[in-house]
């Protein structure tokens, strides 16, 4: 008997109607939600199972016309996925701050450096 083969789905460009992108993980090409950022399995890269994302979680944004999701696509190519595919954003100020903090933590005498974890 024949090993069963894994269909890969390829992105197409109108997927992006649906406020989708795609993303390479792992070696497969998966279709990654612009609003939510939730990366979904290569098996979910067609149309119906898009809209059903985009129609379920995203309901307020059905009528939407595709270039409010390509403008949220320019915007996710500039932030970050961890291998895991979760999202990270790396953002200068809010480490600033928690510097800040670390700082002001550092100068109060008598005070458990733990006051931080509140």
């Amino acid at each position: 008997m024949a090993a069963s083969v894994a269909k890969k789905r390829k992105y197409s460009d109108e997927y992006i109607n649906y406020g989708f992108t795609s993303i390479l993980a792992d070696g497969i090409e998966k279709p990654q939600c612009v609003l939510c950022f939730k990366v979904l399995g290569n098996d979910s890269m067609r149309p119906s199972k898009l809209k059903h994302h985009l129609t379920t979680i995203h309901p307020q944004f059905t009528e939407r016309y595709p270039d409010f999701f390509k403008r949220h696509e320019l915007s996710l190519g500039k932030q970050r996925l961890s291998e895991s595919g979760a999202f990270q954003q790396h953002n200068l100020s809010v480490l600033e701050a928690s510097y800040e903090v670390s700082i002001e933590i550092a100068k109060k005498k008598k005070k458990a450096h733990t006051i931080g974890e509140l």
